[in-house]
């Protein structure tokens, strides 16, 4: 049986549609500044869909300042459409320093023929 491997979404995919099964696994990763104060946050966690992990990836140079960034891990739990909007802003300031938004089509099949 060959190894499945796990979609990862980028905000260069923004507004891309994945297509998984219900169990599916994928990743979302984002940049971020955290020195910044700016965050990425689920705007709303859509029912289909379970989040499994959420974690800061590190700079590849420990310089201070430098930008990281964000990883979820999320999976397909039954059949349908569902959309998964982030939003990148200071978590105390609210909607109001939004400085970036990303957004994701998950479409969820059964995989009955």
């Amino acid at each position: 049986m060959g190894e499945s491997k796990r979609p990862t979404l980028t905000g260069d995919d923004t507004d891309r549609t994945v297509t998984l099964t219900p169990g599916d696994e994928f990743d979302v990763e984002l940049r971020e500044n955290a020195t910044t104060g700016f965050r990425w946050s689920i705007e709303e966690l859509p029912a289909a869909l379970e989040l499994v992990e959420e974690r800061f990836i590190a700079p590849p140079e420990p310089t201070p300042g430098a930008a990281g960034g964000r990883a979820w891990r999320f999976r397909a739990l039954a059949a349908g459409n569902a959309r998964l909007d982030f939003r990148y802003l200071q978590p105390w300031e609210g909607t109001s320093s939004m400085a970036d938004q990303a957004s994701f089509a998950i479409e969820v099949v059964d995989h009955q023929t």
